[in-house]
């Protein structure tokens, strides 16, 4: 593991702000930024704190229902490059914090994949 691998898990690990967690990813240079190791260390860690947060309601202006399983699929969908894990809570704590350049994909919730996002149709940042 890198210098900045480990430096970023420690981040990850210790912050219990969602927005400051994936802050220190993006400064870290991004999921892209990371070597292979320090990905699937990163993706290990971020996916220990997604089995163990309760669920809980999300509000938002903009958001998509997509009956599937398939996260990676409806991403692909709606054309995101740029792809890394995060928990709910942080998902949606980075959109609030940055809603003009994030979309947030949800972890499977009964069959079903939540995009939320602060584009869709009737928001008040829509083009």
């Amino acid at each position: 593991m890198t210098a900045a691998g480990r430096h970023l898990q420690a981040l990850l690990s210790a912050a219990d702000d969602p927005a400051e967690a994936l802050a220190a990813l993006l400064a870290a240079g991004g999921w892209e930024a990371l070597g292979e190791a320090d990905r699937r260390l990163v993706a290990r860690s971020i996916d220990e704190r997604r089995r163990a947060e309760p669920a809980a309601p999300v509000e938002s202006d903009g958001w998509y229902a997509v009956r599937t399983a398939d996260p990676a699929a409806v991403a692909d969908e709606f054309g995101l490059a740029v792809r890394f894990p995060v928990t709910l809570r942080w998902g949606t704590a980075a959109l609030y914090g940055d809603p003009d350049s994030l979309v947030f994909i949800s972890p499977v919730l009964d069959g079903w994949t939540l995009v939320f996002d602060a584009l869709s149709p009737g928001t008040a940042s829509s083009p």
